[in-house]
């Protein structure tokens, strides 16, 4: 009996036939792209909660994260906890096999690795402007459970250094991800225009720190950034579960109406005569009214302007970065004095028009021409006559326009300052200026959590991430 034993080691009890021991690479891409898409969008009371911080959005029943409470169903951890173990752990893996994969072609994996790392490099940069310092050097090492925080700034650095290398890495005459991009199937020019976007970002994101480097990041990747729409890094969502808009999961699944449009936001979009004012929100039930609640206090979904229809479809795509957030950071570049073509008024009309034309679109309209053209024409809208100076034009417009990306526009707020929010009276802290780090870093790294919160002045939801100096 034991000559004819069907293994050879006891340890081969142990292997489960129905799960792969080893994957190809690519295969960790498309959850890697979908669980960041997810995280950044997701209006989930548990996760994704950037919708109230920015005051597009007010609760009904539940009012717990109108009122700046992150503790109570643990948003921080449930926020840091996909980024890093699902997306970048997926990525990392997906690195190492790639790498040693000694079939492919060398332009083949020099442009399948670039686009991997700018994935990470997104997920990365989304995880100091939430948080600050993070563990990076020392993260995603699965035999080094107390990893050392990294200071934020440092971090970028290395982020743009990393994007330059995939920039330069990437060859738009060879195949990439192919089939398993699930961003742009594979696409490597829009790739490559996709890194060039981002690092855009994070150059304007630290032009009040360092100009001069600043100046210089901008201009060498302005001439290579999204063209159109048509190039934003966004993933289409599928009908059936789970592959569906999170929003839909939350709007419409759940047979839940737990969001109402704010009146800090409603109420601006109907003095601007903003045509997607429409489209973002419904009516009052059998009216042509839109109200927003007041931002912070329990209220009634029946008294206030729901989710647009257009939020509601399972298939809306989400997005990571679009191409009238470029056209906003390129103004931006022009006011502060960098070398980009075209004047801060084009390009703010290009992000205005871009966005109304992306969401009219959406909406089945045929009218966006006409409609930008008549928003922009308003005094109160025009880059010349609009009140304020640059920071407060393109901040109130690219707040609007960034209605489905939250997460960036809670970047954008921080960073430009505008539009001007104010604390709800029902407010446990005042407006969230970053998480705080998960109790799982406090319980199980603690010695690097607790110096990390000392180099911020304590672990508050007031400290400002380094790029966050007015």
């Amino acid at each position: 009996m034991l000559a004819t034993a069907c293994v050879d080691s006891i340890q081969d009890y142990n292997v489960n036939p129905k799960v792969a021991a080893t994957v190809p690479g690519l295969t960790l891409v498309p959850t890697a792209e979908r669980t960041l898409v997810r995280t950044l969008t997701t209006t989930n009371q548990n996760i994704g909660i950037t919708r109230l911080l920015v005051q597009y959005w007010t609760e009904t029943t539940y009012n717990d994260e109108a009122r700046y409470n992150l503790a109570s169903r643990q948003i921080t951890e449930n926020f840091w906890t996909p980024l890093y173990q699902t997306v970048l752990g997926n990525l990392n893996e997906a690195t190492r096999l790639i790498t040693a994969d000694a079939t492919l072609a060398a332009n083949v994996k020099a442009n399948q690795l670039a686009c991997i790392d700018v994935l990470a490099v997104h997920a990365w940069s989304t995880l100091v402007d939430t948080y600050g310092n993070i563990p990076y050097t020392e993260a995603l090492n699965p035999l080094n459970t107390t990893p050392k925080y990294d200071d934020a700034a440092t971090i970028y650095t290395d982020l743009i250094r990393r994007l330059n290398a995939d920039i330069a890495a990437m060859s738009t005459s060879a195949s990439g991800l192919g089939n398993s991009d699930i961003v742009y199937n594979g696409n490597m020019t829009r790739w490559l225009r996709y890194a060039n976007s981002l690092k855009l970002r994070l150059a304007i994101n630290t032009a009040d720190v360092d100009a001069a480097r600043s100046k210089t990041l901008v201009e060498q990747a302005a001439a290579g950034v999204f063209q159109s729409s048509s190039d934003n890094a966004q993933l289409t969502f599928l009908t059936a579960l789970p592959n569906q808009n999170p929003l839909y999961e939350d709007l419409v699944s759940s047979g839940r109406a737990d969001y109402v449009g704010a009146d800090t936001f409603i109420n601006p979009l109907i003095a601007l005569n903003d045509p997607r004012l429409s489209i973002y929100f419904q009516p009052l039930d059998g009216t042509t009214t839109y109200k927003g609640a007041v931002y912070g206090p329990k209220t009634s979904a029946d008294n206030s302007s729901q989710p647009g229809t257009v939020l509601r479809s399972a298939t809306l795509p989400g997005v990571l970065a679009s191409y009238s957030e470029v056209q906003f950071l390129l103004a931006e570049a022009v006011e502060r004095g960098f070398a980009v073509d075209g004047t801060a008024e084009s390009h703010y009309k290009a992000a205005i028009t871009a966005s109304i034309t992306y969401w009219e679109n959406l909406a089945g309209r045929a009218t966006a021409a006409a409609d930008a053209a008549a928003y922009l024409a308003q005094p109160s809208v025009s880059y010349t006559t609009a009140t304020g100076g640059y920071k407060q034009k393109i901040g109130i417009q690219k707040w609007i326009s960034l209605y489905n990306q939250p997460t960036q526009a809670w970047v954008e707020w921080r960073r430009l300052d505008y539009p001007q929010l104010t604390k709800p009276a029902v407010a446990l802290t005042d407006i969230p200026l970053r998480f705080t780090y998960p109790t799982s870093e406090q319980n199980l790294n603690g010695t690097n959590y607790e110096t990390a919160a000392s180099s911020i002045g304590g672990d508050r939801v007031t400290a400002k991430i380094f790029w966050d100096k007015f």
